[in-house]
């Protein structure tokens, strides 16, 4: 291990090779210095043998180490044919800060910051991020995007149970709300911040995946990594708005704010969307309502 000590700032690198199908890979630990209300602040990367273009920034449940997606093959695959710095963010906060809305969650209140400072001085100075979270990655990840949106290039967050209400920007990157059905804790709150997103004009896209409760799943990882790679292919002249009802390609003027159409870069990655995106009945105190909005 190397130490750095600056400013009387302990910044802490590790190195070690995470091995497996006959080959290893350089994998890097950042410990950046502490603010208040967070009580970890590591990132793990995989060293790239190029100079990368963009980070992939994982984010894992709460208080998670998102170490374990730099094991996963198809992750590894897209950060290599895209030449991106692929991230498992490792960030934590007592729980009793989370419910109260500060901590790592809350991007604006110095986590934001500590990945950046991360990224910037440790992995690619300025690079745009793309960003997955998954429930309370997907917190920090909504922040992040509201509060730095000229960094992000793209983002996905899948299945959180309370959200920040969004705010109008000047600059707003695409993004992907996704909830699974059977996660009917976090549905409604969800497609709830969707719909407000939308409401602002925001470019997003709501996935309603079946089959599914509150558990990563590889069909939006795959999902979204076709988003991501068309975005970062700059294909975004044949991208457009969908109904979430009829899953449809539109036209019109009339679409921008709209809460029930979903933007996609292009159709191919619209024909993945469609194929997974399913209907939803909630459940409301013993009673079932069919929504045809919630889709």
């Amino acid at each position: 291990m190397k130490f750095i000590h600056k400013l009387h700032i302990l910044v802490l690198l590790s190195f070690f090779e995470l091995c497996g199908n006959g080959y290893c890979i350089d994998v890097r630990q950042i410990s950046m210095p502490l603010v208040p209300d967070i009580t970890r602040a590591d990132i793990y990367y995989i060293q790239p043998q190029y100079q990368p273009i963009a980070c992939l920034v994982m984010c894992p449940g709460v208080n998670g180490n998102g170490e374990y997606y730099l094991s996963h093959k198809d992750l590894q695959a897209f950060a290599d044919h895209y030449q991106v710095a692929l991230i498992g963010l490792s960030f934590a906060s007592d729980e009793s800060t989370l419910h109260d809305f500060k901590g790592y969650y809350c991007a604006s209140l110095g986590s934001g910051k500590l990945l950046l400072d991360a990224i910037d001085q440790h992995v690619s100075n300025g690079v745009p991020l793309l960003l997955y979270g998954f429930s309370g990655g997907a917190h920090f990840v909504s922040t992040f995007q509201e509060s730095y949106p000229q960094r992000v290039m793209a983002w996905c967050a899948y299945t959180a149970f309370w959200w920040e209400e969004p705010k109008a920007n000047t600059f707003t990157p695409p993004g992907i709300v996704a909830c699974g059905k059977l996660d009917l804790a976090r549905y409604a709150s969800s497609f709830e911040y969707f719909q407000q997103g939308r409401r602002l004009g925001k470019p997003w896209c709501w996935l309603s995946l079946s089959n599914t409760d509150h558990a990563e799943n590889d069909e939006l990882i795959r999902f979204m990594e076709a988003y991501f790679g068309s975005i970062l292919d700059k294909k975004l002249d044949a991208g457009g708005w969908f109904d979430i009802n009829t899953k449809q390609k539109l036209t019109g003027d009339t679409l921008q704010q709209s809460d029930n159409v979903a933007w996609l870069p292009d159709n191919r990655v619209g024909d993945l969307w469609s194929s997974l995106h399913k209907p939803k009945i909630v459940y409301e105190d013993s009673n079932i309502i069919d929504c045809k909005s919630l889709l």
